[in-house]
């Protein structure tokens, strides 16, 4: 939120500050002056001024020290007051004493106070008691209505000096009256440039901060980029061979179940890739339906065999079935992720709730996971989805748990939100979008329709690839499929073999990423030869931009690496279909 500028309620606070501050001098000059003004007055048997003097002494200790009463009560009383003691001291000194002094002093204080108004009714007050007197003085006012010490009332000598007491007054509450207004006006001003320039401070330390995230976020990409496309390279091969070795087995060979254990760790490795790649992944909108309540179950399931005793799962669902559209494997990793930073929120014990929302009129379905633990600092909580952010200690966790959260529920177009506060847990809201039984059974029919497939005839495929024993593995795996299998290491080989007219290849597969032309490059060239050949693209990191150029190219499929022996066979037979049609 931008801070404003300098409002008219900072004005009347900093006009406040000034009439307190005159307030004081007053009160402390008054005091200076007041024994040797009693003792002239004194000399001069003036009782009555001896007494107005402790009167005006006495009000304006009371205004200084009454800061409660209001700015307008403050200053108008301080002002009549002096206008009042100035016009006793000049009827009873005449024109040449003090009192001509005093009362030129109140269209000032009316400025300081009141700005140009004050000035204005101050010289306007003036004025009229200037005239006033003067016809008084020229009427031949009886003696007896004058002070019995009768020094110097004259018209002559009033109207000289109500003269100079107005051209003095004038000017000096004019003058004093336009430098508060420019004065208020810088103040202004400059309290405007001030908080422009915390704004553009503050929205610059935003720019950075997003610079220094969308920072993080490629450098990981990059990571993953490189990471997943050796590591997938290394494991398609001990994935098919370790596969076709389980099926040469006798069942009742102790190497085959060795040889299951190799697979189930080759498929954690598939899955710890696959959750590294959603980081970077675009969004989805095919998920389908998914019932929210068995992964959930599931979820806890897992937990309460590894919390400890002390920490109470709960959960609130509704009877019926929720369906919400997600991806099941990545929506049962949320929920994994979410309930283990809760239970390790609550080391000395604590209560995990999860609540089931039903859809509501805009089809969104809400989850909510909380917990009773320590809670999250509000500094902290701007930044728990930043990638590689934690607050546990060395070796305790990478920092990439809520941020992979984040991104998967993003490609699921829906959001999350955090509440907590330290020492009173935490509760993360989840909004996703709903589903319903029907659309899951329509495309669960779809998906078993489409898995319908013809058995292998005599078909010629082509692989390519850079890395030998990738390609060796695709190699033996299609060929004890029935298929007749050619293979080339570099793009300019296979385009060659796919011009000759002696090849007739009913199938291309090709790696993405090779060190001359990259598979979509390929592709590409494929497509602008007179042959028309379906294309498979296999990888194990795919961007939005080869995504986009894959997706103009027609009779074209995109095989995840690393994949199962039937995950390949089954897209050569999707493929080869395409090709027929």
């Amino acid at each position: 939120m931008k801070p404003e500028p300098m409002q008219s309620w900072q004005i009347e606070k900093w006009r406040e500050s000034v009439l307190q501050s005159t307030l004081w001098a007053a009160l402390v000059l008054a005091s200076v002056a007041y024994i040797p003004g009693v003792w002239a007055a004194l000399a001069m048997d003036l009782s009555m001024l001896v007494l107005l003097d402790t009167l005006a002494w006495l009000g304006v200790a009371v205004l200084a020290l009454g800061r409660r009463l209001g700015y307008m009560l403050r200053a108008a009383t301080f002002v009549i007051l002096w206008a009042a003691f100035a016009l006793i001291l000049l009827w009873q000194l005449g024109p040449a004493g003090a009192g001509i002094l005093w009362l030129s002093a109140v269209p000032v204080l009316a400025a300081l106070f009141f700005g140009y108004p004050g000035a204005l009714i101050g010289i306007a007050s003036l004025s009229l008691l200037a005239v006033g007197v003067f016809v008084l003085l020229l009427a031949d006012v009886p003696a007896d209505f004058l002070p019995a010490s009768n020094i110097g009332y004259t018209a002559a000598s009033w109207g000289g000096s109500a003269g100079s007491l107005l051209f003095i007054s004038m000017l000096i509450s004019l003058a004093l009256s336009e430098l508060l207004r420019r004065l208020e006006k810088s103040l202004t001003q400059l309290n405007s440039r001030n908080h422009e320039l915390l704004s553009i401070m503050q929205e610059r330390e935003s720019l950075q901060e997003q610079i220094l995230r969308s920072q993080k976020q490629s450098a990981l990409s990059t990571m993953v980029a490189g990471i997943t496309h050796d590591f997938n390279n290394l494991l398609l091969p001990i994935v098919l061979a370790s596969e076709k070795a389980r099926d040469l087995t006798e069942c009742d060979n102790p190497v085959r179940g060795e040889l299951d254990l190799v697979l189930r760790s080759a498929e954690r490795a598939r899955e710890l890739v696959r959750r590294l790649l959603n980081l970077n992944q675009p969004t989805k909108s095919d998920y389908p339906a998914v019932h929210v309540t068995p992964l959930i179950e599931d979820v806890n399931l897992i937990l309460r065999s590894s919390v400890p005793a002390t920490v109470c799962i709960r959960t609130e669902l509704p009877e019926h079935a929720v369906w919400v559209r997600a991806d099941s494997d990545e929506l049962h990793q949320i929920f994994l992720n979410l309930g283990t930073n809760a239970c390790l929120a609550m080391p000395e014990g604590g209560e995990l709730v999860w609540r089931l929302f039903s859809a509501n009129a805009d089809d969104i379905v809400h989850i909510e996971v909380s917990d009773t633990g320590y809670g999250i600092s509000q500094e902290n909580l701007m930044h728990i989805f930043d990638p590689f952010f934690t607050t546990r200690q060395p070796g305790g966790g990478s920092g990439l748990g809520l941020s992979i959260v984040n991104r998967l529920i993003s490609n699921m177009q829906g959001s999350i939100e955090v509440e907590s506060e330290l020492g009173r847990g935490s509760s993360f809201h989840l909004y996703l979008p709903g589903g319903s039984e029907d659309v899951l059974a329509r495309e669960s029919g779809n998906e078993e329709a489409g898995d319908e497939l013809d058995e292998p005839g005599p078909t010629r495929i082509l692989v390519v690839d850079d890395e030998e024993m990738v390609r060796d593995t695709l190699v033996a795996v299609l060929s004890r499929a029935g298929y007749q299998v050619s293979e080339a290491s570099r793009a300019e080989h296979a385009l060659a073999l796919i011009a000759d007219p002696a090849s007739q290849f009913h199938l291309l597969i090709t790696d993405l990423s090779m060190p001359d032309v990259n598979g979509i490059e390929l592709a590409q060239r494929v497509r602008a030869l007179p042959v028309a050949i379906p294309i498979i693209v296999t990888t194990g990191y795919f961007s939005d931009s080869h995504r986009l150029q894959l997706s103009q190219l027609s009779d074209s499929l995109l095989l995840p690496k690393p994949y199962l022996r039937e995950e390949l066979l089954g897209m050569v037979r999707k493929a080869l279909a395409l090709g027929r049609d």
